[in-house]
Parts: structure tokens; C-alpha cells; sequence
């Protein structure tokens, strides 16, 4: 069946034989890399889990405009209980998850709220961006130790993910300056798009933080070179990005600071 996740992409352009020849690739890479049998399949299951949860839509009660459930019947009921099956999880436990906050109020102790189907629909969006970022850092993980000196196939040094994926912290220390490395900084580029989310926020504020760091270490080291050796110079060509740097991230005044308050 379709995968909503996927199939909102833009990148790409689904295609059953390209798609079966990138699998192909991806398992090959993946055991070349170590990951094999349980830990390839526990991969796998997260990874199918990841889709399934983008399949799994919600509704509000008949009883409660406001409040919300998932869909049981469908596609999207056989995604939600496909992606428990992976995951490992009762479908009523991670519905409750989505659908229900709880609040602390005084002197009525914790209270469960039902929350709208929007509010569902970012959690179900959160957990799955989440389980996917787990499975990122882990792939990292086993490719950094298998290229490292220390490292071996087993890849040594990565975190768990669901499905059994766990691994000794200690497999891939190696002393720094032994051996002479290639460093390449690829800094991501500003994001703006039609519709901007809180990601593109903390993405070009992180950005602004690189580019700062990149005017202090160049610009005002070349300035401080520039007066010692007596060269004349225009301090207005300093490009300085320290208001916007500010704005965002300076307590107690940034954006998120005060919002955080």
C-alpha cells in the first residue's frame, strides 16, 4: 500500500525496480558494514515501523468533538496494528500515548485530558521522526567504528535501537593525533521554503552561530593582525550577524528564551 511518509517526498519519484536495486544496495552496504541477522533485522523492523506510523490516521469520537482516537478499520487500522506488531507495543497502550495527555492539577492529583486530532497527529509525526533519528545515529554509529582505527566489522560503539541493536561503547578508541586524518566541514545551507516549520528555525539559527563563529575566527582575527602590523583598514566591512544571533538565542531576551519562560 502507499506509505504517506514517502510519498510526500519530493526528492524522489517512486519506482518498484529502481526501488528493489536501492534495497539491494542498502543490505549490501549495511553487512558490509557489520549489521547482519538480528540486528539487520531489528533495522528492518524499525525502519517498516517508521512508514506504518505515517499510515495511521485519527478521528474524533462521536461523543467528544475534541477529543481523538485512531482509525481501526482500513488501511490505516491495519498500519496501526502492523506498526505495534514491529515495534513491539499494544495498540490501546500507544492509541492512550497519542490521545490522552495527563496534567498535574493542585489538589486533585494527575488528571488524563483528551487532546484534539491534531494534536494526535503531531505526536504519532513526533514518535516516528524520532524512532527514525534513533536509526540514523545508529547507522552513523556503526560506520564511524568500521572505518576507524579501532573499529572492527562489528561496529562497536553504537547505541541501541529497537529490535536488539546494542552495542559496547568501548569498541573504537582510538588516541587522538596517532594517526594523520582528512577533516571536511560541510555546513548545511539556509532553508526557506514556502511553508517554514520550527526544523528551518533552529537549522538557519544554527547556521547564524557557524557563520558567527566563522566572523570571529577570520574577520576579527585578520583585524587584530591588521592593527598590530599597522595596516589601515574600514571596520564597516566586518560583516557581523551578532543582532540576529541575539535575537534568537540571547537569555533572557531571545525568541525562545522567552518563550521557554
Amino acid at each position: 500500500r502507499p506509505m504517506r511518509l514517502r510519498c510526500s517526498s519530493a526528492c524522489c519519484v517512486p519506482d518498484e525496480h529502481e526501488d528493489a536495486w536501492a534495497f539491494g544496495a542498502t543490505l549490501t552496504a549495511l553487512r558490509a558494514f557489520g549489521v547482519e541477522g538480528g540486528e539487520l533485522s531489528g533495522l528492518l523492523d524499525a525502519l517498516m515501523a517508521v512508514l506504518h506510523l505515517g499510515n495511521v490516521g485519527f478521528t474524533a469520537p462521536k461523543s467528544n468533538s475534541e477529543g481523538s482516537e485512531p482509525l481501526r478499520t482500513g488501511s490505516t487500522g491495519a498500519s496501526l496494528e502492523r506498526a505495534c506488531e514491529l515495534l513491539q507495543v499494544e495498540p490501546e497502550a500507544l492509541s492512550v500515548a497519542w490521545c490522552r495527555k495527563t496534567m498535574k492539577a493542585p489538589g486533585e492529583g494527575v488528571i488524563s485530558m483528551p487532546v484534539t486530532v491534531t494534536k494526535a497527529a503531531e505526536g504519532r509525526d513526533a514518535l516516528a521522526r524520532h524512532l527514525y533519528g534513533t536509526i540514523f545515529t545508529f547507522v552513523v554509529a556503526r560506520i564511524n567504528a568500521a572505518v576507524s582505527a579501532g573499529g572492527d566489522s562489528n561496529g562497536k560503539g553504537s547505541p541501541a535501537v529497537g529490535g536488539g541493536l546494542a552495542s559496547d561503547p568501548k569498541g573504537c578508541e582510538v588516541l587522538a593525533g596517532q594517526l594523520p586524518f582528512v577533516g571536511v566541514l560541510d555546513i548545511f545551507g539556509f532553508e526557506f521554503f514556502e511553508m517554514n516549520s520550527l526544523e528551518q528555525l533552529f537549522i538557519n539559527f544554527t547556521n547564524e552561530l557557524l557563520q558567527q563563529y566563522f566572523n570571529e575566527v577570520i574577520f576579527e582575527h585578520e583585524a587584530d593582525l591588521y592593527s598590530r602590523e599597522g595596516i589601515k583598514w574600514d571596520p564597516l566591512d566586518f560583516p557581523d550577524n551578532r543582532v540576529i544571533v541575539e535575537l534568537i538565542g540571547k537569555a533572557p531576551s531571545g525568541i525562545p528564551p522567552m518563550l521557554d519562560e
